[in-house]
């Protein structure tokens, strides 16, 4: 991301803190992804006079809005669920087969959220506004004809807000608390691969960009990795008899 559009975000973002501080009224981002959240979270000390949160429809989700004021209005988002017409005959569909079937109708990707797999059916997280469109347009993805359902977030059935927000514990031995070693621990990287996704800015601790590989994780981190995925950081369980720490994670699923 270049600095014209790093400083377009940041005005974007100071214009709707702006807005809702002197209008007493809520303003609302479209979907974030990790490079806009960094910029976020790097700026947000600029908008500290206004009331702010994040959410992207559950409470593990990774693309995010932000809404500026008290929190009088709804969040303006909604569900697609997405499901084969014919599931005997449906491909295999992936997260990158339902992206690219709303990317493909001409949708900027700010206007979803997450897409969420489940039973080979997609719940597209998406800007109110978009539903409609998205409702209609998306009939096709992949070679298997779809159809849709549009959903609240109040209508997110208790059993996919359980398998949303599902973590596994796992505990692996480092060699310390430095995150590359870490990094490289959790995704069987060598060190120089962990290293790599540091100097292509793919690391994030707690949403902001973090390019020192040096840096020792405290219990409550959020970890990202692009292409890899996300874990949390809990503990230190114990140091071993060759001086080696045993440490919990929680991932996704």
């Amino acid at each position: 991301m270049d600095n014209n559009q790093t400083n377009n975000i940041e005005k974007h973002l100071i214009d709707l803190a702006d807005r809702a501080y002197q209008r007493n009224l809520c303003t609302f981002s479209n979907f974030m992804g990790l490079a806009e959240l960094d910029i976020f979270h790097r700026t947000k000390n600029n908008f500290s006079y206004v009331e702010y949160e994040l959410f992207g429809g559950y409470a593990g989700a990774e693309r995010l809005m932000v809404r500026f004021g008290e929190a009088v209005m709804p969040w303006p988002m909604v569900v697609i669920h997405v499901t084969p017409s014919a599931k005997k005959f449906a491909d295999e569909l992936s997260h990158r087969d339902f992206l690219g079937a709303v990317i493909n109708l001409g949708v900027n990707r700010d206007v979803i959220g997450d897409i969420i797999i489940k039973d080979n059916e997609a719940f597209i997280f998406s800007l109110e506004s978009m539903a409609d469109f998205l409702a209609d347009s998306l009939n096709r993805v992949k070679h298997t004809t779809v159809k849709t359902n549009v959903l609240s977030l109040d209508e997110l059935e208790p059993s996919l807000l359980e398998y949303l927000n599902k973590t596994t514990q796992k505990n692996i031995n480092v060699a310390s608390l430095r995150l590359d070693a870490v990094i490289s621990e959790v995704y069987n990287l060598s060190r120089s691969q962990a290293q790599k996704l540091f100097h292509e800015s793919k690391v994030f601790v707690n949403g902001k960009m973090n390019t020192n590989s040096s840096y020792n994780l405290k219990s409550g981190d959020v970890v990202t990795c692009r292409g890899y995925g996300r874990f949390t950081f809990n503990d230190t369980i114990k140091e071993t008899k060759k001086g080696r720490l045993v440490v919990s994670l929680s991932l996704p699923g």
